[in-house]
C-alpha cells in the first residue's frame, strides 16, 4: 500500500502527476525527447551536430587545439634559433654550456676543474665542478639567462625520453605547462 502524502510545497495534482510520471518510464522519456525537439526546433544554432566520422572529429580537434594553444615561448625561441629536431635541441644545449664554461668570470673560479652538473636552486642556479666546488651564477644575469636556458631544453630532452613520438612543439609545450623535472643536470 502507498500512502499518499502531499509535499506542502506542491498541490495535490501536481504531486500526483509527477508521481504517474515517475511509475511511467516510457511516457516520461517520450516528454523529454518531446522537449528536446522543440528546444532543437526554435534554437537550432545553439546545439552543435556531432561529426560524421573519425576523420573529421580529428580534423575539427587538430584545429580547436591550434586555436587554443599559442605557441610557448620555448616553442618560440626553438624557431627562432632554426631548430627543428632533437639533434639541433643538443647542439644548441651544449653551444650554451660551452659558452658557460668560457665565461671570463667563470673561468677564473674554475681552477683547471671542469663543470660537471648544473643545479638549480629556489630560482638560482650554479655549477658545480669536478673537483667537488660550486660556482654560483646569482652575479651575471646573462649566464643566469644562458643557465636557465640550458635547464629548459634538458627538460626538453628528458620529456623526449619519455614521449619519443611527440614533435618537438608538442615536447616544448609540455615543458612550458609542467614544472621542472629535475634540480640537477649532467653537462660534461
Amino acid at each position: 500500500m502507498i500512502i499518499r502524502r502531499p509535499l506542502p510545497f506542491l498541490p495535490n495534482l501536481a504531486y500526483s502527476l509527477l508521481l504517474f510520471l515517475i511509475m511511467n518510464p516510457i511516457l516520461l522519456g517520450t516528454l523529454v525527447n518531446v522537449g528536446k525537439n522543440v528546444l532543437d526546433h526554435f534554437m537550432p544554432g545553439k546545439v552543435q551536430k556531432a561529426a560524421d566520422t573519425a576523420a573529421e572529429f580529428a580534423s575539427h580537434l587538430r584545429v580547436q587545439k591550434a586555436q587554443e594553444a599559442p605557441q610557448s615561448s620555448l616553442g618560440l625561441y626553438l624557431s627562432q634559433n632554426g631548430i627543428s629536431n632533437m639533434n639541433g635541441v643538443q647542439a644548441l644545449r651544449s653551444q650554451l654550456i660551452n659558452k658557460l664554461a668560457s665565461d671570463p668570470e667563470i673561468s677564473k673560479q674554475l681552477g683547471g676543474a671542469q663543470p660537471t652538473h648544473l643545479i638549480k636552486e629556489e630560482g638560482s642556479f650554479a655549477l658545480q665542478l669536478s673537483n667537488g666546488k660550486i660556482v654560483s651564477l646569482d652575479g651575471n644575469p646573462l649566464l643566469q639567462g644562458a643557465a636557465s636556458k640550458v635547464h629548459t631544453l634538458s627538460c626538453l630532452q628528458e620529456y623526449h625520453r619519455f614521449f619519443p613520438s611527440s614533435s618537438l612543439s608538442q615536447l616544448a609545450s609540455k615543458v612550458s605547462q609542467m614544472p621542472q623535472i629535475k634540480a640537477k643536470w649532467a653537462i660534461a
